[in-house]
């Protein structure tokens, strides 16, 4: 290629109109070459030592083999090394792909922002691909770990690794992932939820496919049970695939305490579940269809509670949970400066003052402290959320037929959970079938 051919080269065209694409000429060897990059991957100060050795080398591909150069490849991956930092050099025989110094875009590991181990690690996954899978490699140290890489998208690819212990269950289900995502590899990957409908999950399933972690030492533990882990570049968190009911109260750097202990959190975490699954429906209730379930002293003490208040009790409860959940999406995504105060001047002020205009009842106010705080105690922010969704039925059916309905709703529950399979695991399973499944 001579300098025109090589000026009105398809890479080229693709990416004049960026401002941050630099194209420069280049003499190697009495050869002239054309270098490509985007100046905002490439550290280009730091590259300088790598350009003086690339003068003093001929262009023969022999001579690129110890810089560890890809030669003459296609089109569409001289595309995607340009966008992953990389250099590209073109001759008048080929191409070469080089990796340079990169900029440092990525952030260093840090202490896990939504999640907190007690007594274990405190590293935490980042957005950096690389940075994730060597966090992995570093708390599961073993060659028996296989970590299989793959690019989606067309427009904007994302790297996704799939990672998994051969021999055990994970196995298999790792094998049934990877030909899926191999078969809709050109489909655009730019969420969880875009990975989930890929691998084939119900579009309005409320529970989930993936069970979310920051921790590293939590997910090396769950690769050795058996689960396969997915990480996705730019997610500060791995995706554990199957999931299973006991996701809900087990943490396994709890494993660094006592059995004793262990099993008292566990259950405790069972507790807030029922808690927060149950009590607001019963409250209304046996408030409003039930009252003959208490006795008299406190059906006494209910009904003096609710002396002027003006609205059944099930209008004050949905009323008084929409202004929770909307104070805890506040206080999530104001900063955290401020968030502590909104939570404090919504939980505290506001509910006050709730009672003292008779909106609400005090009893009213210990079932939602008690709810919200259960809310928290158990594992996984999408797992909170799912129950906080299955709440509001029993809610519902409380309102409706009593105490029955909240049984009705309970046992519909459950039938919807052992409906749920995750890659043919059951979402009601306790552990990990030890011959391995397929969906």
């Amino acid at each position: 290629m001579d300098n025109r051919e090589m000026r009105d080269h398809h890479l080229i065209r693709q990416f004049e109109n960026n401002s941050d694409f630099k194209s420069e000429y280049s003499e190697m060897c009495g050869v002239e070459v054309l270098i490509c990059y985007l100046d905002t991957l490439v550290d280009t100060a730091a590259s300088v030592e790598l350009k003086k050795l690339m003068r003093e080398l001929n262009v023969s591909p022999e001579s690129w083999k110890p810089l560890d150069a890809e030669i003459n490849v296609g089109i569409d991956q001289l595309e995607n090394a340009i966008l992953t930092g990389r250099l590209v050099i073109l001759h008048a025989t080929g191409s070469l792909v080089l990796k340079p110094k990169m900029r440092q875009l990525e952030r260093s590991v840090t202490s896990p922002e939504s999640e907190t181990s007690i007594q274990g690690s405190s590293d935490a996954f980042t957005e950096s691909i690389l940075y994730n899978i060597g966090i992995l490699r570093k708390h599961l140290r073993s060659s028996r770990l296989n970590i299989q890489e793959m690019d989606m998208g067309e427009i904007s690819r994302r790297k996704i690794a799939v990672c998994y212990l051969p021999n055990t269950p994970g196995e298999s289900i790792a094998k049934r992932i990877l030909a899926l995502l191999q078969a809709r590899k050109n489909r655009e990957i730019n969420s969880v939820q875009d990975l989930a409908k890929a691998l084939g999950q119900r579009y309005w399933s409320p529970v989930p496919l993936f069970f979310t972690s920051e921790l590293p030492e939590d997910t090396s533990t769950l690769l050795l049970k058996g689960r396969v882990v997915l990480l996705l570049d730019q997610l500060p968190f791995a995706l554990v695939t199957p999931t299973i009911i006991s996701d809900l109260w087990t943490v396994d750097s709890d494993k660094n305490m006592s059995q004793t202990i262990v099993v008292t959190l566990c259950a405790l975490r069972i507790i807030g579940i029922i808690i927060s699954l149950l009590v607001p429906g019963l409250y209304v209730a046996l408030v409003s269809i039930n009252p003959e379930l208490f006795r008299i002293e406190m059906a006494l003490s209910v009904a003096k509670s609710r002396e002027g208040v003006p609205y059944p009790a099930i209008i004050e409860m949905i009323l008084m949970l929409i202004v929770i959940e909307m104070i805890v999406s506040a206080s999530i995504r104001l900063p955290k400066t401020v968030g502590p105060t909104i939570t404090m001047v919504g939980g505290i002020i506001l509910g006050q003052a709730a009672v003292q205009a008779q909106l609400v009842s005090n009893l009213l106010l210990i079932v939602l402290s008690a709810t919200v705080i259960s809310n928290y105690t158990f594992v996984g922010t999408q797992n909170a959320l799912m129950i906080r969704l299955f709440k509001y039925c029993n809610v519902l059916l409380g309102s409706i037929f009593g105490v029955l309905g909240i049984l009705a709703g309970l046992v519909g529950t459950l039938f919807y959970f052992a409906s749920i399979t995750s890659f043919q695991v059951p979402f009601l399973g306790l552990g990990m079938r030890a011959e391995g499944t397929d969906e």
